[in-house]
């Protein structure tokens, strides 16, 4: 094979076969051409793309040729394109090969079996295609351990697939939860000394469907109550009863299992409070006092002595305090007494009465406009307040209890407890006052009698018709249980 041949085979395998002519007519060979720079090139009228072409395949195949006397020719393929890294060398040995060409002699011989010409890539392939002199350096094989870590790679890759795919199997066939038994405790009080009617208390509380997603993570949580369905408690005792939202009173539960001064109000714990020995359970205790022209002033200083101590015990509860005579009006700034059928609320609202004696009020006006006030949190600055406009709030005329528990009654939301309190009664009929406890959701009424038997009878039985206690305050200022008193009244005598 001639040097011309070779020379247009090779620029044939590099894809530059366009720039053979225009080389052989500038006597361009294997020889020269490793010796021209790119201006050289450009000179010949090859352009950009070609010059760099030839350029980059002249670097890369590093082609020396040599022609001896006996015309043979040797060629050494020097390296190949692609380098392996680093490692690859470390293991696998480089081979490489020599080829001789030389001219056919005049006898035939058998020609050698052709060398094995490992599989290649990119240039290499478009070279080897061709008859060519070239030969370049032969590939090893993938080392062993690369092809264990593909593998191992593969493995993992699959696992975990098969395992996201176990869990979304698992959350989108498990079936979501139903809803599981209710708890239901009846509260039955176990004091049955005196005979009240009390209404049977059922509590349900309502389990909410989860969501299906989350079922399965609720399980446990819903065994554990199912397997608790029915619960024991010891009942507390039972002071109130009034319709709820849940049909039960706010502030029912009092001492017990769900301890003292216990009850239920907008989902907030009541607390406790006892005036004069008369203790009730509940969240909104309103205070009806008598501040009529009859009080003697050491009974007023022991009245405001104890309503301050009952105020401070409050307990996350709402209180509200209600002076009357005749009239009434709230102990909060604001509230005047213009005179006796005269009362001016917070906002100059006027607030008139007409009277037939002393224990015979009516209000001017509707029901609806009666005389009403919030109810106010028993922190310190409050209670601080209301115990200073009592303080300096003048006695007036009159004693009415039904006008004064007529507004009581009004106010909204409807008080839990209430704790009456008069220095005796100017001939007030229990019954509208019981009547008018009904239609306003039964609060308790605890009465207390300051420092005196008259009245007794009233007292006992607005006391009991509401579920209520009677007491009265002797002249040391203890209290006596009004309802031992009168079935044995002369056991007192000393102490009234």
């Amino acid at each position: 094979m001639d040097e011309e041949l070779n020379f247009r085979d090779w620029l044939s395998a590099i894809g530059l076969e366009q720039y053979a002519d225009v080389l052989e007519e500038n006597d361009i060979d294997f020889d020269v051409i490793m010796e021209c720079s790119d201006d050289d090139l450009k000179e010949l009228g090859i352009p950009l793309g070609g010059r760099k072409r030839l350029l980059k395949a002249i670097e890369e195949i590093g082609v020396n040729y040599s022609f001896g006397d006996d015309h043979e020719e040797v060629v050494v393929a020097e390296e190949a394109s692609e380098v392996p890294p680093e490692e690859y060398w470390e293991e696998i040995p480089i081979k490489q090969s020599t080829v001789v060409h030389t001219p056919p002699t005049p006898a035939p011989a058998p020609a050698p079996a052709p060398a094995a010409v490992p599989a290649t890539t990119g240039y290499d392939q478009g070279l080897m295609a061709q008859t060519s002199p070239l030969e370049l350096i032969e590939k090893p094989e993938q080392p062993k351990g690369k092809r264990s870590r593909k593998a191992t790679a593969i493995i993992v890759a699959i696992a975990v697939h098969a395992v996201l795919l176990l869990i979304a199997t698992v959350l989108v066939i498990l079936p979501p939860s139903k809803d599981e038994a209710e708890i239901i405790a009846t509260l039955v009080s176990p004091n049955t000394s005196v005979k009240q009617e009390m209404q049977k208390k059922t509590v349900q509380k309502q389990v909410k469907r989860a969501p299906a997603a989350a079922s399965a993570a609720a399980a446990p949580m819903a065994m554990m109550m199912k397997a608790n369905a029915v619960a024991k408690f010891t009942a507390p005792d039972i002071t109130k009863t009034s319709t709820g939202p849940l049909g039960m009173g706010e502030g029912d539960l009092g001492k017990g299992a769900f301890g003292a001064g216990t009850g239920l109000e907008g989902g907030a714990a009541g607390g406790g409070a006892a005036f004069f020995g008369s203790k009730s359970t509940g969240n909104r205790f309103l205070f009806v006092l008598d501040h009529s022209a009859s009080m003697k002033s050491n009974q007023i200083n022991l009245r405001n002595a104890e309503l301050e101590r009952a105020l401070k015990s409050l307990k996350g509860a709402q209180y509200q305090v209600l002076l009357f005579a005749g009239a009434a009006l709230y102990a909060q700034k604001g509230w005047k007494v213009q005179n006796p059928n005269h009362i001016v609320g917070p906002d100059k609202t006027d607030y008139k009465y007409t009277s037939k004696g002393a224990a015979n009020f009516d209000f001017v006006g509707k029901p609806a406009d009666l005389p009403r006030e919030k109810w106010l949190p028993a922190t310190p600055s409050n209670i601080s307040r209301t115990m200073e406009f009592i303080n300096n709030l003048k006695k007036f005329y009159g004693t009415d209890w039904g006008m004064a528990l007529e507004i009581g009654h009004a106010i909204e939301p409807k008080p839990d407890v209430i704790f009456f309190m008069a220095d005796g009664t100017g001939g007030n009929d229990p019954e509208p006052i019981l009547e008018m406890n009904r239609k306003n959701g039964r609060p308790v009424i605890n009465t207390v009698a300051m420092q005196t038997k008259s009245g007794a009878a009233q007292f006992a039985e607005v006391a009991k018709g509401t579920r209520g206690k009677y007491t009265i305050v002797d002249k040391d200022g203890k209290p006596i249980d009004g309802f031992d008193f009168l079935k044995n009244p002369k056991k007192y005598n000393d102490r009234l």
